[in-house]
Parts: structure tokens; sequence; C-alpha cells
């Protein structure tokens, strides 16, 4: 509803030429200026406007498709605003699918005009929609998934307007997308591009979070790769200092960075064990010793170092008595409904 809200007040603000075409005067007022010539092309593209900001998208659209049939493989130069306004009428009349047809065209075409960007911004709108649930028609019914549209669509923003405050939505809309959808490995991706790309956002503080959340979730257990969590707790202790009392409310503080260095440890203890499965002493010890240099303060070191002790292996001389930390943390699932 916002969307189309906006989409009628934008609409509307051209309707004004109906009667006169208006610019803006150098002490900042409107002027009005001549009419369209009635009959003519410009006459024909306010007509539709107005029809659109008055809720008569059917009408505008009986007005701009044989406009359009007659005019589409000219060099009409109104024909960018026409394309735009019947993508507009679609969306207006419920079909934004089919405005798409409209709006890409204009993209692809119409590159360099003033319409141009306006398109992408309206592709957005529908893509993040899509992304959010809304099915498009099929058979008058809103039956068919379009989540893969609005990803495709989410993309085509970020390429067409890169850097743009266009894309920085777009990036944070398709991320957003893959946490909610628990895909943790492409939210890891997207959410690492958005801080790369935008570190000053104003959404700085929720892509970290997600990022670091994300990480935790895609952590599949000590046998395997533990890089993201120490990316994790790198970003854990970074948000610790940039949003102190976020950070406390949302838990990424010190209890976190200290199970995160417990599930480091655990993989350190199942490699060790495996070096002593391949009757490898050496390498074991080798991984014993830097689990209790790097973790000192976990069981996973205090274990490391009662193997250690039993086998008769020297102690590194910085090791000290691991204090009693959290328990390891088993791979997690946070719930992307609850909260960012």
């Amino acid at each position: 509803m916002r969307y189309l809200s906006v989409l009628v007040l934008l609409a509307a603000l051209p309707a004004w030429g109906q009667t006169s075409q208006f610019t803006l005067g150098p002490d900042g007022q409107w002027v009005a200026g001549q009419a369209p010539e009635p009959g003519s092309d410009g006459a024909i593209l306010a007509d539709a406007r107005r029809l659109l900001a008055e809720g008569e998208p059917g009408k505008a659209l009986d007005l701009l498709k044989p406009w359009l049939k007659e005019h589409a493989h000219t060099d009409n130069a109104l024909l960018p605003a026409m394309y735009l306004a019947r993508g507009d009428a679609y969306v207006a009349d419920g079909d934004e699918y089919e405005a798409l047809y409209d709006y890409e065209y204009l993209c692809r075409q119409y590159p360099g005009t003033p319409e141009f960007i306006t398109a992408v911004e309206r592709e957005l709108e529908i893509a993040t929609r899509y992304v959010n649930g809304l099915n498009r028609k099929r058979f008058g019914l809103r039956i068919a998934s379009a989540t893969s549209e609005g990803v495709e669509l989410l993309i085509r923003v970020q390429e067409r307007t890169p850097g743009s405050g266009l894309a920085e939505r777009a990036l944070l809309e398709l991320a957003d997308y893959y946490y909610r959808k628990r895909d943790y490995p492409m939210s890891v991706e997207s959410y690492d591009i958005f801080l790369k790309n935008y570190p000053r956002s104003r959404y700085r503080m929720q892509a970290m979070l997600r990022l670091v959340r994300s990480y935790i979730a895609n952590y599949k257990g000590a046998r395997y790769d533990n890089s993201g969590l120490q990316e994790a707790r790198a970003l854990t202790q970074d948000f610790m200092v940039s949003y102190p009392l976020d950070a406390r409310r949302a838990k990424l503080d010190d209890s976190l960075v200290s199970r995160i260095d417990e599930a480091a440890a655990a993989q350190m203890l199942v490699r060790a064990h495996a070096y002593d499965r391949r009757r490898d002493p050496v390498s074991s010890r080798a991984t014993l010793r830097r689990l209790i240099e790097k973790y000192p303060a976990t069981a996973g070191a205090e274990r490391a170092a009662g193997i250690m002790k039993d086998r008769g292996w020297e102690m590194p001389a910085s090791s000290a008595q691991p204090a009693g930390p959290p328990a390891v943390p088993q791979p997690s699932q946070p719930d992307p409904g609850a909260g960012p």
C-alpha cells in the first residue's frame, strides 16, 4: 500500500500540466507555462498522468497502449516517459509483473534519460515486495512465487546504479532475504559485501549484527572449518567498541567471545586427536601447545594440559591455569524473525 500511495502521488505531480506546464522560477515560485496542444503527444501523456492521479489506471492504459504501439519503433522523445507511465498504470491496476516489461525496456533502451532512475526505483520497490513474500499473478490469482524474480531485480538495481542509495537499499534487501531464508552462506557473503561497500551506512549496525549471527549459524561443528567463527569473533569485538549499549542488548559481548574461543579450542582438540590416530605425536603435541597458548582460559586448554601432562610433554612456558569458561556452543540457528 505504501508503494501504491507513493506511485499515485508521483503520478499526480505532472497532472498540473493539464491546464499549464509549470516551471520553478528564480524566486522559488511555480510559474505557469504553455499547456500542451490538445491532441498532441504531450497532451496524451498529461491525460494519462491525470487519469492515474484520479485512480483510473485502466483508462490511462487505454490511452497509452495504442500510442506506444504506433510509436514504439520511432525516435519520439516522449517514448521513455510513455513507457514509464504505462508501467505505472499497470502497477496501479494491480499488475506489477506486467509493468516490469516496460520498466526493463526503458532501463535497457533509454539509460541516459531522466526516467531511467525512476524506472530503477520502481523495480526496487517491486523486488522488495517480491522477496518479502508477495506472489505474482497467474490466471488472475496471486499464486506464483516471485522470489527468484525479486532476487534478480535486486541484483540488477546494484549493477545499474553502483554506489548509489538505490544500490545500497537493494544489497541490504538481498542480504535480509537470505537471512530470513536461513541461507547463511549467502547472507554472510551479502552482509560482508555491504559493510565493505557502504562502511558509513546508517544500516551498518544492523548489517554487523546479522553478519555475526550468520557466521555463528553457519558453523557446523568442531570437525569443520571455523574461519567464520574467527571472523565473528573479530566483528563482535568491533561491534562492542562501536555500539556498546546495543552490544549488551544483543548479547554480543565478552561471553560470546568466550564461547567462540571454546569452539575454536574444541576444534583444535579434534585436530590433535586426528594426529594421534595417524600416529603423528609431533603434530599432536604442537597442536596442543598452540591451543594452550592461544586459548588459555578455555575448557579445551584444560583438557589439552591434562593430555600433555599424562604423556610427559613439556608445557608451554607462558601457559596459565585456565579458568572455568562457558560450555562449547553447538551450531545455532538464530531466528530471523526475532529482531535484527
